[in-house]
C-alpha cells in the first residue's frame, strides 16, 4: 500500500475561475483610469459616453479572454512560459476587439489613440506581473499541501520518465507522483525517490488508502490487454484516468484528441491554426499587413525607382513557391539580382557574395527591404507575417524525400518571417543538417502556435532587421 505521508495532509481549494475573471476585470479598468489621469487629466471629467464606454468594453473583454480563452491560465499542466505567452495573447485579442469595435461604431476619432496604445500595453504588463505574483502565491500554498493532487503512473518507461521529470521540474503545478506501476519491474525500486509498484491488481485499494486523485496510463498502444485492465481497475475508484499517448515512439507532429461520429480520434497531423484561431490571425495578418503598405507607399515608390535604375529589367521578381496544403502560390519581392537564366537541374540559392546581385539589391537584401512587397501577399490571404519561409519548389523537391514531415510545413500559410528564421536558422540551406534544424523550428511553430508566439516572432524580427534575404 501507498504510504506516503503528504497524501494524507492533501487538502483541495475551491474553483477560482471567478474571482480571477472579476480580478483581471478590475486590474484592467484600474490600468485604463490610470493611463487617462496620467495622459489626458483628472477622472473626474471623463467623458463617460466615449472613454467610460470603452473602459468598460475592454476591461470585461479582457477579463473573459484571459480566463475563458484556450487551457485555463492556471492550468496544472501549462508550464510559466505559456502562462505569461497565455497572457499576453489574450491582451492583444481582447484590445484587438476594442480596436475593431471603435472603428466599426465610428467612435474612433472620439478617443485618444495614445491613451488605448498605453493601456494596451499597461494591461499587458500588469496581466504578466499578476500572474507571476499569484504563480508565487499558488507555489508556496501547494508546498504546504493546499489544491495538490496525487497521481500514479502506470507503465515505465521513456513517457513514465519524461513526465516524472517534467513534474519534478514545475514544482508548483501542484502534482505530486506517489508511485509508478511497472509489471516487469526491470528498473529497481524507485526512480528519482519515487517507489515502483509491482503489478496492477492492488491498484484499487492503494488509490483509495492513499487518495490518490488520478491515475496517468503511460504504456504503448500494443499493451492494449494491459490498459485496458488498468483501465477497469481504476474504473472501480473516483480517480481521474489519463491516457499519455506514446510520442517518442510514434513522433507525433501535433496530437490532440478529436472527436468525429462519436469515436474519439487522436490528431497525429494537424494544425492549431485552424477555426476561430485561423480566423483570428488572418485578421491580425491583414489589418497589420494593411498599415504597412499604406503607410510605407512613399517608401516602395522609391525602392521601385532605384531597382528599375539599377539594372536592365522589372521592378517585381515573381517566384511560384508551395503555399498551405501545397498549392502554388506567387510570392513578390523588389528585385535584388541582375537578370538571368534560373538552373534547372539544382536549387538557385544565393550566396552572401553573388556577382549577380547588383549594389542597391545588396543593400535591400542586408536591411530585408527588398521582402516588404510580400505583405501584398499577406493581403491576398496567401501568406501570412509570421509562418514557415517558402522554400523554392526546387528546394523542395530536394528535401522532401530526405528529411522525415519536411512537407508539413505546408500546413499552414507561408510566412514572410517565421521561427526558424529569428532562432539563428537562416542563410542558405548549403547542408542537410541546416535544413533539418530549419524544419524543427517550422513544425514547432505549427504544433504550438498562439498570438503571443507571432507577436514575439515579430518583435524579433523587427530588432534583427527582417529575415536576413541569404535565409531563402
Amino acid at each position: 500500500m501507498i504510504t506516503r505521508p503528504f497524501i494524507t495532509s492533501n487538502r483541495m481549494a475551491p474553483s477560482l475561475t471567478l474571482p480571477f475573471i472579476t480580478l483581471n476585470v478590475l486590474t484592467t479598468a484600474a490600468v485604463g483610469l490610470f493611463v487617462y489621469w496620467l495622459w489626458l487629466g483628472s477622472i473626474t471629467r471623463m467623458p463617460f459616453d466615449a472613454y467610460g464606454a470603452t473602459l468598460i468594453l475592454g476591461s470585461l473583454t479582457t477579463g473573459l479572454c484571459l480566463n475563458l480563452l484556450g487551457p485555463g491560465s492556471f492550468s496544472r499542466g501549462l508550464g510559466l512560459f505559456q502562462i505569461l505567452r497565455h497572457a499576453l495573447g489574450s491582451v492583444a485579442l481582447a484590445f484587438t476587439i476594442v480596436f475593431v469595435s471603435l472603428a466599426l461604431t465610428k467612435r474612433a476619432q472620439d478617443v485618444s489613440r495614445a491613451w488605448l496604445l498605453f493601456w494596451t500595453l499597461g494591461t499587458g504588463i500588469s496581466a504578466v506581473g499578476v500572474r507571476l505574483a499569484l504563480i508565487a502565491m499558488l507555489r508556496v500554498l501547494r508546498n504546504r499541501g493546499f489544491n495538490c493532487k496525487d497521481v500514479v503512473i502506470v507503465g515505465f518507461g521513456p513517457v513514465c520518465r519524461a513526465m516524472v521529470d517534467r513534474v519534478t521540474a514545475a514544482t508548483w503545478s501542484g502534482f505530486t507522483i506517489a508511485a509508478i506501476y511497472d509489471n516487469r519491474r526491470r528498473h529497481g525500486d524507485a526512480y528519482d525517490g519515487i517507489p515502483i509498484r509491482q503489478g496492477i491488481e492492488a491498484l484499487p485499494t492503494d488509490i483509495e488508502s492513499g487518495r490518490i486523485q488520478e491515475v496517468w496510463i503511460a504504456l504503448p498502444v500494443k499493451a492494449e490487454k494491459l490498459i485496458q485492465r488498468t483501465i477497469e481497475l481504476a474504473g472501480e475508484t473516483t480517480a481521474t484516468i489519463r491516457f499519455i499517448p506514446d510520442a517518442f515512439a510514434m513522433r507525433l507532429h501535433q496530437h490532440r484528441v478529436s472527436e468525429i461520429h462519436g469515436f474519439p480520434m487522436f490528431d497525429l497531423s494537424a494544425s492549431r491554426i485552424v477555426g476561430f484561431n485561423r480566423m483570428v490571425k488572418e485578421v491580425v495578418d491583414r489589418v497589420i499587413a494593411g498599415v504597412v503598405v499604406l503607410l510605407g507607399a512613399p517608401v516602395y515608390l522609391l525602392i521601385a525607382l532605384l531597382v528599375k535604375l539599377s539594372s536592365p529589367g522589372p521592378v517585381f521578381f515573381r517566384q511560384q513557391r508551395h503555399g498551405w496544403d501545397g498549392r502554388l502560390v506567387t510570392i513578390y519581392k523588389f528585385r535584388t539580382m541582375r537578370v538571368h537564366e534560373t538552373p534547372k537541374d539544382r536549387p538557385d540559392q544565393v550566396g552572401r557574395k553573388d556577382p549577380r546581385v547588383t549594389r542597391i539589391g545588396s543593400f535591400l537584401r542586408r536591411t530585408s527591404l527588398d521582402e516588404i512587397p510580400q505583405f501584398i501577399n499577406v493581403l491576398q490571404g496567401r501568406m501570412s507575417i509570421v509562418g514557415p519561409r517558402p522554400h523554392p519548389i526546387e528546394l523542395n523537391d530536394a528535401f522532401r524525400s530526405r528529411i522525415r514531415q519536411y512537407m508539413r510545413r505546408h500546413k499552414v500559410k507561408p510566412g514572410i518571417t517565421g521561427l526558424a528564421q529569428v532562432s539563428g536558422w537562416r542563410g542558405e540551406t548549403d547542408s542537410l543538417q541546416k535544413m533539418r534544424k530549419r524544419v524543427q523550428y517550422d513544425l514547432y511553430y505549427i504544433e504550438n502556435w498562439s498570438l503571443g508566439m507571432d507577436a514575439r516572432i515579430m518583435g524579433l524580427t523587427l530588432l534583427k532587421g527582417f529575415v536576413h534575404p541569404n535565409a531563402f
